[in-house]
């Protein structure tokens, strides 16, 4: 009688353990799911200006990489030529794991971010007038204590450019600066007639009275976004160090002196382009207007109205009538570059840095050792006769105005039967390369050294490492963001010297001197002694600057002007190689 109720009870029970088990099965199921989710996290979202963006996650050791983000609005249409307007915000999420596009270039312009020598790769770039993008890389995501920060101002003569790091032969180069505990962010900013045209008009239309220098106020732009919102990135907005070359470090340096950056940088490093150097021109108000003037006759603009018919071309068009603008203009002596517009930068930035007005940050200041390799001559071998009168031709052009500094330098440089300084370096170059970079670069290095050591830590450097070529303009950049070539990675002493410029450049970030264990002591810079540092093929070398006797007479030269330094009609002995 009691048979049946107990196969009932048997029955329910392998039901009971047959669903246990199934259940089992399940949780197990979902704690391995909730371990793959785990290994494998969300991409990165932060909320900024404008609204949410979205990077992605790097690989191991970690870290984060935003690419893309926009600064300020897009700057088209009745925006072109005007200050960098507010970010126009989005709705919903933006994905930041691309680069944004690239400025337009202008014809024989630079092109490239340096990194690839003047000209990014075909197949990577896109060029669009809605260019103002900056990119983040930070070393740790979640993101922990605040870092320093580092912004860079990539090169290309303010021709071209852009912010963009690719990735070299080294996996996860782009993030190899930042590995050493830095935030890192790049920025695109306008070149070219996009970026310094100034014009009547446009003086006359800005709430400001200024016009031209847009090239500045996007750098501005971008360091002011940087105080904003850096810090839900992990870094530290109380720390920030910004750096360029070529002419990323000339934007460098004239940032130093804006009143619109005051509080926002703390540390700079100007690569070869420095305060004092002397070919660039620095235009006046008036001078950055008649570059819109000139512009509006290539360009067939109308009398009336002109700022509105330039507004209405294709960007792409005002880029390429660059190389002509500049040739009338060089053809007067009055190239087209930046200059004082009366708001971002007020006052001719050499004379700031020789009153000592600067703002006193800490600056690294340094050039290559053959630098400028573009000067009039270099390519082109001479003869003996011919290296010698150009040689003398840009002595006397120079130094001239006062006949004793003129007879000083002509000893220096063996016209008076004197032995030239370096002359069996074979590191210099020919002697018209050596000329070439002392008057571009090398005594401007020392100039902007003597300048700014009287009122902030300063130190100077040269780049020399000349394996498996001269250290040409640019050489630098590969160690610096560890771009090295694919032969470079099997040298000891390529990776050697990577790592220590990369720790004397962000432990200057972190602590205002590039000096840290295990590096060879970088002396600051002061008038006297002239310590500098030589980066040279067996890494990092102290020593006391060469050309000491050349360029202590290039920084009288300087100095004894008593007008206003703004260079623009001094540069006459560089253009006079220029064909209109």
């Amino acid at each position: 009688m009691f048979a049946r109720p107990l196969r009932k009870a048997g029955l329910i029970r392998r039901i009971t353990v047959i669903l246990g088990c199934c259940a089992l099965v399940a949780i197990l199921f979902l704690i391995v799911s909730s371990g793959s989710l785990a290994q494998e996290p969300a991409d990165p979202l932060v909320t900024i200006t404008g609204g949410q963006v979205q990077g992605r996650l790097l690989p191991i050791p970690g870290g984060a990489v935003f690419k893309g983000i926009p600064y300020a609005a897009p700057p088209v249409g009745d925006l072109r030529w005007r200050e960098p307007q507010p970010v126009k915000p989005w709705s919903g999420v933006r994905q930041a794991a691309e680069y944004g596009d690239d400025c337009p270039i202008a014809n024989g312009g630079g092109g490239g971010n340096g990194l690839f020598f003047g000209s990014v790769p075909a197949d990577h770039a896109k060029f669009s007038e809605d260019c103002l993008f900056l990119n983040i890389w930070t070393p740790e995501w979640p993101a922990g204590d605040k870092k320093p920060v580092m912004i860079w101002f990539h090169d290309g003569e303010l021709m071209g450019g852009s912010g963009d790091l690719r990735s070299g032969p080294a996996p996860g180069a782009e993030s190899s600066l930042a590995r050493h505990g830095v935030v890192l962010v790049s920025v695109n900013y306008r070149p070219n007639l996009l970026g310094m045209m100034g014009h009547p008009e446009l003086t006359a239309e800005s709430p400001h009275h200024s016009s031209g220098n847009e090239v500045m106020q996007d750098a501005i732009a971008s360091v002011q976004w940087v105080h904003n919102n850096i810090a839900r990135f992990g870094g530290d907005p109380g720390n920030v160090t910004i750096f360029g070359q070529s002419g990323g470090g000339h934007v460098t340096s004239f940032l130093v002196t804006s009143p619109l950056t005051k509080g926002l940088i703390h540390r700079a490093i100007a690569e070869s382009d420095e305060p004092a150097q002397y070919r660039r021109t620095i235009l006046t108000q008036q001078q950055l207007e008649q570059i819109g003037v000139v512009t509006a006759k290539v360009l067939n603009a109308p009398s009336t109205g002109t700022i509105k018919y330039l507004r209405g071309l294709p960007a792409s068009q005002i880029a390429a009538a660059t190389a002509e603008v500049r040739r009338r203009l060089v053809a007067n002596y009055q190239p087209d570059d930046e200059g004082i517009d009366g708001w971002a930068i007020p006052e001719s930035p050499p004379e700031v840095y020789r009153s000592h007005k600067e703002q006193p940050v800490p600056m690294i200041i340094g050039a290559t050792a053959v630098d400028s390799t573009g000067v009039p001559g270099a390519a082109t071998p001479m003869n003996p006769e011919q290296a010698a009168a150009w040689e003398k031709h840009v002595l006397e052009r120079f130094y001239g105005k006062y006949p004793d500094l003129l007879e000083r330098a002509m000893k220096v440089y063996g016209f008076r039967g004197t032995p030239n300084e370096v002359l069996t370096d074979p590191a210099y170059g020919t002697p018209v390369q050596q000329m070439g970079v002392d008057m571009n670069h090398r005594c401007a290095v020392q100039t902007s050294g003597v300048w700014h050591s009287a009122i902030a830590p300063t130190w100077t450097y040269e780049f020399k490492r000349s394996i498996p070529v001269p250290a040409v303009h640019t050489s630098e950049l590969r160690f610096i963001f560890g771009f090295l070539t694919k032969e470079e990675l099997s040298d000891q002493s390529a990776l050697k010297l990577q790592d220590a410029m990369q720790q004397y450049w962000t432990n200057f970030a972190r602590n205002g001197d590039p000096n840290g264990p295990g590096l060879p002591v970088w002396s600051k810079y002061n008038a006297t002694t002239k310590q500098s540092m030589e980066f040279a093929n067996d890494g990092p070398v102290p020593r006391t600057e060469r050309r000491a006797a050349i360029c202590a007479l290039f920084t009288e030269r300087l100095n004894r002007d008593p007008k206003p330094l703004l260079f623009d009609s001094e540069r006459v002995w560089a253009l006079e190689f220029v064909k209109p």
